[in-house]
This record gives C-alpha cells, sequence and structure tokens, in this order.
C-alpha cells in the first residue's frame, strides 16, 4: 500500500501485531546495535552505546520528516 487513502480507509482492518512490527523492529536495532557496540567497544561503553542510540534516532527523524502529507505534521519539528 503505497497511497495515503488507502491506509486510511483500511487502518482499522490492521491488526494489533501489523501496527506494532514497525516499533518492534525499529527498538530491537537499536537494542541490539547498542548492546553489540558496548560488549565490542574497548573504552568508554555507555558512551559508544548512546552514540549508536542517536544515529537510529537521527535515522527514525528523518525517516518521518521524508514521508509526505504525513498526518503527525512531522514536518514542522524544530530540533
Amino acid at each position: 500500500m503505497n497511497d495515503i487513502a488507502s491506509i486510511n480507509a483500511h487502518i482499522r482492518e490492521y491488526s494489533v501485531l501489523q501496527l506494532l512490527a514497525p516499533f518492534i523492529a525499529h527498538a530491537a536495532g537499536v537494542l541490539v546495535g547498542a548492546f553489540l557496540t558496548a560488549k565490542l567497544a574497548a573504552t568508554r561503553h555507555l558512551a559508544m552505546a548512546m552514540v549508536i542510540g542517536a544515529v537510529f534516532l537521527l535515522g527514525g527523524i528523518m525517516a518521518v520528516t521524508m514521508v509526505p502529507n504525513a498526518p503527525c505534521g512531522s514536518a514542522h519539528w524544530t530540533l
């Protein structure tokens, strides 16, 4: 589904798993990335894990702002 109107028309037909899957996938990516970074870093384990978290956060913000006609008005965020 690439059409926003189509997604909005059928949103009630999605299961909870379909709505939560993107959230779980992104959260797992951050968790695994930060964990592996902390384990592999020679020093400053927490700082390196935070860098990975920040990179994922910036990537998520960029992805949300690239969605045209986003219903949350994300293109108007000011950081």
